[in-house]
């Protein structure tokens, strides 16, 4: 049996073209998926999921989940150059260096008053990081949730 692929990311905060193309993704991933282990592996499939992924909302949760998706069953595949492509454009979205500084700033600000400066340091960075993000909803969450780390300074 097969398990299908999902991805873990709220519908409600894209938009219905977005929500479409989401759906496609997934089930390119698991025809892909059904291909693979049949031991038939179909690199016209994944290429038509990576245009697929690119059409979700650009900086969306959603779409870096694809992405993250897309990378492992390029790997697996054994099409190590485009997964690495795919990962670097992951990488390079500001929703990853966002997460990203953020556990960095949060694991300094518990690290006690010694990485306190650095701690706000690289929650700046993150800020400013997050505000670069595109997609509006996912842009609101990212700072909210550094909203949220920005009570471990005050105390």
């Amino acid at each position: 049996m097969i398990n299908n692929v999902r991805l873990n990311t709220p519908l409600a905060s894209t938009s219905f073209a977005t929500s479409l193309e989401i759906t496609k993704f997934v089930a390119l991933l698991n025809i892909h998926k059904s291909l693979q282990h049949n031991l038939w592996q179909n690199t016209a499939i994944l290429d038509e999921a990576k245009k697929v992924a690119y059409l979700i909302d650009e900086d969306s949760e959603a779409r870096i989940e694809a992405l993250k998706y897309l990378a492992s069953f390029f790997a697996r595949a054994g099409h190590y150059h485009e997964a690495k492509e795919v990962l670097k454009q992951v990488k390079d979205s500001p929703v990853f260096k966002t997460k990203e500084l953020r556990e960095l700033a949060k694991a300094l600000a518990t690290a006690g008053t010694v990485y306190k400066e650095e701690a706000f340091l690289v929650f700046n960075e993150a800020m400013k990081t997050a505000l670069q993000i595109k997609h509006q909803p996912t842009q609101i969450k990212a700072v909210e949730e550094l909203k949220l780390l920005s009570n471990n300074f005050s105390k």
